[in-house]
């Protein structure tokens, strides 16, 4: 089970929903600011790549709190979310294309984290710590047991591959 819900933890869920409803084109990009901040993009990439480029339905940072869209709303649940998202990603033409390597891998990743979520990067120091040269995205776990047993594990346990290309 998921700690208390978080604006993260609502995201994570509303692109799982969105990739239900036939949205497999949505795709959600995520890191740590130097702020600290907890900042993802919830997009379609361009063609060829996983650039931002694409169709952007949500640019978020956990500096906005429950703010999810930076509009004043605050009570999200991700089914809402998911309904917002969605509107905004109709006319978007790579939103509904078929993806199932991504969904799936997006599946995994909520599965092995309990509900959390990813990163893609983060401010590293030397080029061996670089998580999207390296190939890897690094795991958040959505529980404090989840986040307990990784504690001292090697990286193995909270690191998987980048998503698949579209």
């Amino acid at each position: 089970m998921i700690d208390a819900p978080s604006p993260e933890s609502t995201i994570l869920a509303a692109v799982d929903l969105l990739h239900e409803r036939g949205y497999e084109g949505a795709r959600l990009r995520a890191s740590f600011y130097a702020t600290g901040h907890w900042r993802c993009a919830v997009h379609t990439p361009e063609t060829g790549g996983e650039t931002l480029g694409g169709d952007e339905a949500l640019s978020y940072t956990s500096g906005r709190g429950a703010d999810i869209l930076g509009d004043g709303r605050t009570a999200w649940t991700p089914e809402s979310l998911a309904d917002e998202l969605e509107a905004r990603l109709a006319g978007a033409p790579h939103a509904h294309r078929r993806d199932p390597a991504y969904r799936a891998w997006f599946r995994a990743m909520r599965e092995r984290t309990a509900g959390g979520g990813f990163i893609m990067w983060e401010d590293f120091h030397r080029p061996e710590e670089d998580w999207q040269r390296r190939g890897l995205v690094r795991l958040l776990p959505g529980t404090a047991e989840l986040r307990e047993a990784w504690r001292g594990l090697d990286e193995s346990h909270w690191t998987m591959p980048l998503p698949p290309a579209p």
